[in-house]
């Protein structure tokens, strides 16, 4: 038995989690963390630009979003399965998007200090071809619909099942597999344009 099941019980579900979490249980929120990290981290770096790719970490971005969420935890009403993964994910794509304007605010102000596109290049140069292709998926992804950016990361990214994702989006497997399938479709266009 685990440690988040010894407290948690087994596979708690979000609104049990949720709820934990709100009276202040550390192990709900090692869960959390553990649960929705990847989904996190992916959505934040689907959303960084090509410029600013080498200069944000998108861990750090998700701790200081963490904390935002720890914060304001209290205000989060459940609504289903994927009402919390989205709240989540909104308040940590605002950090980015925070931490974005503060960053070109600050490269305004003092442009000596910003990376110059010649060294962004010659650090493109030695960046190897797999980081180059994770790059472009990633800037794909960005293009896309909330909704199909999601489908996408659950299932390459979280590798959960269609039930999974069915029961997160709140429909049937089958719908679950045809959105799959439309968003990958128009991913793959994307990586080819």
């Amino acid at each position: 038995m685990s440690g988040t099941s010894k407290y948690l019980g087994e596979n708690p579900g979000t609104e049990v989690l949720v709820g934990k979490a709100k009276e202040g249980s550390q192990t709900a929120w090692r869960e959390i963390h553990r649960r929705y990290r990847t989904m996190l981290v992916a959505q934040v770096q689907a959303r960084i630009p090509g410029f600013a790719r080498r200069r944000f970490d998108a861990d750090d971005v998700l701790q200081e979003a963490l904390l935002k969420v720890v914060q304001d935890i209290h205000a989060f009403e459940y609504r289903g399965e994927g009402s919390f993964r989205c709240w989540l994910a909104t308040l940590v794509v605002n950090t980015f998007r925070n931490e974005l304007r503060k960053q070109r605010a600050e490269h305004e102000k003092h442009p000596e200090t910003a990376v110059r596109p010649e060294h962004e290049h010659e650090a493109g140069k030695r960046s190897c071809e797999i980081d180059e292709r994770k790059a472009s998926m990633l800037e794909a992804l960005g293009q896309m619909t909330d909704e199909e950016r999601d489908i996408l990361i659950q299932r390459h990214f979280e590798e959960r099942t269609f039930d999974d994702i069915a029961s997160i989006l709140g429909c049937k497997r089958e719908m679950a597999r045809q959105k799959y399938s439309l968003a990958f479709e128009r991913l793959q266009k994307r990586l080819r344009a």
